[in-house]
């Protein structure tokens, strides 16, 4: 009887989380990326660079930061999420 082992895949993969060999495509281009972050009552925009010791955010914008430019608008839907892209 043959026995067949079978590797198990790390746990955010498994999730659906993260796809590790599209990340390490975009890690060796060396380009920075878009990270976008969705709460409940904000969303935060992020360009984050690769660097050897670990990523590195080079650029943030957070739609809760509107309110001090003077809009009155609710930091978790959509429009305040173009904003915050925009404005970044």
């Amino acid at each position: 009887m043959r026995k067949s082992f079978r590797t198990v895949k790390y746990r955010r993969e498994r999730e659906s989380k993260t796809d590790y060999r599209r990340r390490l495509k975009q890690l060796i281009s060396r380009k920075p990326r878009l990270v976008v972050r969705k709460y409940s009552r904000s969303i935060i925009a992020q360009v984050v660079g690769y660097d050897a010791k670990g990523d590195k955010v080079l650029a943030s914008a957070n739609s809760q930061q509107l309110k001090k430019l003077g809009l009155k608008l609710n930091p978790g839907n959509v429009p305040s999420a173009y904003l915050a892209g925009y404005w970044l």
